[in-house]
């Protein structure tokens, strides 16, 4: 099992980005932004999200791996990483 991950709300490692809002936006607008752009359309106005640190990534991995193997050992299904289609 992986050592755990010194994960502290104080470490420059953790974010504390917030989304920026876009307003005035058209759905034209929302359309315009670059592939892969972490971003929403609410009402006229575009919430772009921060991309996730390297941090998050690792986190999601080793959680993915565990996940993965508790359902396989014990037939329960599959699980994926997000996003999925």
């Amino acid at each position: 099992m992986p050592a755990p991950l010194p994960i502290s709300l104080d470490s420059p490692a953790v974010s504390q980005e917030t989304v920026t809002w876009l307003r005035g936006q058209s759905l034209a607008d929302f359309h315009a932004l670059p592939e892969g752009t972490l971003a929403q359309f609410f009402d006229g106005e575009v919430l772009v999200s921060p991309a996730p640190l390297f941090l998050h990534q690792r986190v999601v991995a080793r959680l993915h791996v565990a996940l993965s193997r508790f359902v396989e050992e014990h037939g329960l299904g599959e699980v994926l990483v997000s996003p999925s289609t």
